[in-house]
């Protein structure tokens, strides 16, 4: 008996001095934009206003300003380029700026749901880096309904207003490095 406690006092004492690693939690957060892009704000980007953070509306369109005195408009932004794969992203919450995103992939599919109507869903996944270099992903999936028309000699397809679009919704989290 005496020596099955000094065995187990001797791995205690060298479990005790081993180090542990400590374990961050990621930060994670939900967010609903406006499906409809913004254009009219200004002609180099597009804004997808943000509509819920964390499940909380929105209570301003705006999230802070640059140091020009520029608004940063809260929610998605997507800068204009001349090649379209290569538009930057920013995506802004109340709580962080994630500006120069890019899109690292995306898919889509699309359901026939009759000869004139069908569903466009699109998700993608961006890459961020705010001004404390910490990592994030951002998750976005969006629902597009369409109906089918005659455009100019040919049948094409025509998106519904946005007010017949579901809000695109997403996940920001923040990438751990171990």
């Amino acid at each position: 008996m005496r020596k099955a406690i000094t065995v187990l006092a001797s791995l205690m004492l060298l479990l005790g001095s081993m180090p542990v690693k400590a374990q961050s939690t990621e930060e994670q957060h939900t967010f609903t934009l406006e499906w409809k892009d913004d254009i009219s704000t200004n002609s180099t980007y597009a804004i997808n206003h943000l509509l819920s953070f964390d499940n909380q509306p929105s209570e301003s369109s705006v999230c802070g300003q640059s140091p020009e005195g520029y608004n940063i408009w809260c929610g998605q932004i997507r800068h204009y380029a001349s090649d379209p794969m290569q538009d930057v992203f920013d995506f802004n919450f109340p709580s962080q700026l994630l500006p120069g995103c890019s899109e690292v992939s995306a898919q889509s599919s699309t359901v026939y749901t009759s000869q004139t109507r069908r569903t466009v869903y699109r998700n993608a996944s961006f890459s961020c880096v705010d001004a404390n270099a910490t990592n994030w992903t951002v998750q976005t999936n969006t629902t597009t309904n369409q109906y089918r028309s005659w455009c100019r000699f040919k049948f094409c397809w025509g998106s519904f207003p946005g007010s017949q679009q579901p809000a695109i919704t997403g996940t920001v989290e923040q990438v751990v490095t171990q």
